[in-house]
């Protein structure tokens, strides 16, 4: 069993090494890179409950690709963890090699299609990569300068089939790539006020929506909420939209009188709309709201709230 195991590891450093090369040769045409999460399947798969934090380091971490060097920090954290979160975890590292990455495979050619979808309206004429691998159980991923990297142990928690998983991971593909052109291009001294952070999440919402022609099914709450409550939001939002502080608006849970939870979201996607809507140059709008240099001059502009 074990010079079986050492021959099928040894193969596993030979095929993630020249995957991970021939994706890096090509990651303009060829920006989806699942390489190291196909490696980590395929460990899962051998070693099942012996898999150890070695084995991991070995074939998965060190031959990794830049997707795991941007994923460790913070997230895999390092073998140790990496070893004891597939431990205690081992159903829902399971469920996503069996559920979640063959809708993965068979989704390649519309993600990377989505994702070059993205660079074409900001203006940039190769997709920035986006990998997918499977990390420490606590983040569904990351969007950086270098590119996407989506945890997909943890975006495949919460998901009950197929069909479920294709429409939330072909969304997330289309959001988070706008953040990597985000990361790129904005910058902002010191802490972001509020209607910057709505602006920053809701032109990410207004990109994907645009291109995939539907809302993601997570937003659908604020969106009736939004619109059967848009006048009062606006003004208690405008109250606080300098402020720092998120309050309720961002990264809360929904509150107890039924506003669900991130309605700043929504607030940005509703400025953005209105900002690409009065702009003569279209693709120039989209272009300024993604580098958001600056958000007063975005709302003004936008006249969004003026009949409110």
């Amino acid at each position: 069993m074990k010079i079986r195991r050492l021959i099928w590891s040894s193969l596993l450093v030979i095929v993630a090494a020249s995957v991970c090369s021939a994706e890096a040769e090509s990651s303009a045409s060829r920006a989806l890179i699942t390489s190291d999460a196909e490696v980590f399947a395929g460990l899962f798969s051998q070693y099942g409950e012996e898999l150890s934090a070695e084995e991991l380091q070995r074939y998965y971490l060190d031959p990794g690709s830049d997707g795991i060097r941007i994923f460790t920090p913070y997230r895999i954290i390092d073998a140790d963890n990496l070893a004891k979160e597939v431990s205690e975890n081992r159903s829902l590292y399971e469920k996503a090699i069996v559920l979640c990455l063959p809708v993965v495979r068979s989704l390649a050619e519309e993600s990377e299609r989505i994702m070059q979808e993205v660079a074409n309206r900001i203006g940039e004429q190769d997709s920035a990569p986006a990998y997918v691998v499977f990390g420490g159980n606590n983040s569904g991923g990351t969007a950086s300068a270098e590119g996407l990297v989506i945890g997909i142990e943890t975006v495949c928690n919460l998901i009950d089939n197929e069909e479920e998983f294709a429409q939330s991971f072909t969304y997330l593909i289309a959001h988070e790539m706008v953040h990597v052109y985000q990361s790129r291009f904005v910058s902002i001294e010191g802490q972001p006020s509020l209607l910057e952070l709505a602006l920053i999440e809701g032109v990410a919402d207004f990109i994907a929506e645009k291109i995939l022609g539907r809302v993601d099914s997570t937003a659908l709450a604020r969106t009736q909420y939004g619109l059967d409550n848009e006048a009062r939001l606006w003004q208690e939002f405008k109250l606080v939209m300098a402020a720092s502080e998120t309050g309720d608006w961002m990264y809360r849970q929904p509150t107890s009188d039924g506003k669900p939870a991130d309605m700043a979201y929504w607030i940005g996607k509703r400025i953005a709309e209105a900002y690409y809507h009065h702009a003569e140059d279209k693709s120039q709008a989209i272009r300024e709201l993604v580098e958001l240099s600056d958000a007063q001059h975005i709302l003004s502009k936008s006249r969004y709230g003026e009949s409110f």
